[in-house]
This record gives C-alpha cells, structure tokens and sequence, in this order.
C-alpha cells in the first residue's frame, strides 16, 4: 500500500468521523487506534487528532472519543503482546521467530525489558510506526500481560489526552493540526531510523575488531 492510498483512506476516515452517526465514529476511532499494532503504516495519530477536532464541533461526544480511543490503544497493546508471547510457545512458531531472533538476542531482549520494561511501555504510544515493535518485543520477552495493560493504559490516557486536547482546543484549522502531527511522525522516524542506524555501526566496528 503506497502513501497515496494511505492518505486516501485517512481522508475518508477523517469525513467518516464528522459526518456519520455517533457509533460509527465511535467504531472508526477504537479501529484507527488499534490496527496500528498489526499495521504500522496506518495513520491513527491523524484520526485521533480529527477526534478530538470533531469533538469540539460537537460531531462525537468528547467522553465518547478519549474512552473508544483509550480502549483501542490499551487492547492493541494486548494483542501485540499476545502475537509475540505466544509465537514462542509453540514449537513451530518459535521455530520460526529463531529464525530471526538469536537465542542470545533474545536474552538480551529479555534482559533489556526487565531493567527498563516500564519505561518501554509507558513512551509506546509518544512513538509512531514502532508502537507494535514494542508491543510484540514484550511478548517475545514474557512481560507479564497485567503490567502491559497497566502500563500501556498509562501512556494512551497520557499520548490520546494530548492530541485530543490538540484536536479539541485549538479547532480553528484542521488541516494545520493533522499537518503537525504527520511532521511530528516523520520527525519520530527519522530519529528512531537514525539511531537504529548509528546502532548497527557501532555493532558492525565492534564485530570488525573482535574479528581481527
């Protein structure tokens, strides 16, 4: 799916939310939230914004947006836990994640989320596109599910407050407020890509010098 269909389909989302009834958007804004688990790419900063922008406007009742919003985070947090702890339980599907995860890494994973695992989840939801990463790593690292939840409610009521807060004081321009939110992403990527990238050369020169 290319950045043209996504926007397409926000666009449409966005429209849905202001003009259909109340439970339909209801049901848009616990879905924009939660696919973002399963499908990185998807937009929900954006529909969330638009939430909040359409809750001042009076299109949804406010308590309605922050609970289905809220809700969809914390179950997304669920299920992202649920494909990565359970894909190593069983035989051929742990099969398959040691295909990609080294035993060694992943005891570093496990080592990793025991020293700094709150924190991991409670800043899940301030960083788009890896959201699901963290979530499906803390399975995969056998977080207990009850801190997951707790932890993953913590960090939506913070990240949906904020952005709806957005969406609903400042509603005088919704094109400028989803505009920042999509720079705030990409500003999010870029730094996110930039340190993966400073940490694969740092592993690389440790490797070069080890080797020799």
């Amino acid at each position: 799916m290319n950045i043209e269909s996504i926007n397409e389909i926000t666009n449409h989302l966005v429209k849905v939310v202001e003009t259909a009834p109340a439970w339909v958007s209801a049901v848009v804004l616990f879905f924009a939230t939660w696919i973002e688990y399963i499908f990185p790419p998807f937009p929900g900063d954006t529909i969330l914004v638009a939430g909040g922008f359409f809750a001042a406007r009076g299109a949804i009742s406010l308590y309605v947006t922050f609970t289905v919003l809220v809700l969809g985070s914390t179950t997304g947090c669920m299920l992202g836990w649920w494909l990565g702890h359970f894909a190593f339980q069983h035989p051929w599907s742990k099969q398959r994640v040691l295909q990609f995860v080294k035993p060694q890494n992943l005891e570093r994973l496990q080592k990793l989320y025991k020293r700094y695992g709150v924190t991991i989840l409670i800043i899940n939801r301030f960083l788009p596109g890896v959201r699901g990463v963290f979530m499906v790593a803390s399975g995969l690292a056998q977080i207990p599910l009850r801190l997951v939840i707790i932890w993953g409610t913590v960090s939506a009521l913070l990240w949906n407050s904020l952005l709806i807060a957005f969406g609903y004081f400042f509603s005088d321009n919704l094109e400028s407020l989803l505009e920042l939110v999509n720079k705030y992403t990409a500003a999010m990527l870029t730094l996110l890509g930039t340190l993966f990238l400073g940490w694969v050369l740092v592993w690389l020169v440790k490797k070069m010098r080890t080797s020799h």
